[in-house]
């Protein structure tokens, strides 16, 4: 399964770290939150297990691309 977002924005460089600082503190927070966080000033990937999602950053525009087998 896969699903993508387009968000537009000015700050999508902003949102894109902010969502994904976001996502790794809580997983520091809480053990059982099996959750991996990779990111850069443009890119990003979130994986939680066999799910993902993948951020991409461009001028005007936040892409997210979230994949799962079930």
């Amino acid at each position: 399964m896969i699903s993508e977002a387009r968000v537009e924005t000015d700050r999508s460089g902003d949102y894109l770290r902010q969502l994904c600082q976001h996502v790794s503190e809580a997983a520091h927070a809480h053990s059982r939150m099996r959750a991996h966080v990779e990111f850069f000033d443009d890119r990003g990937v979130i994986s939680l297990g066999s799910a993902r999602c993948t951020l991409r950053a461009e001028p005007g525009v936040l892409t997210l691309i979230a994949e799962a087998t079930d």
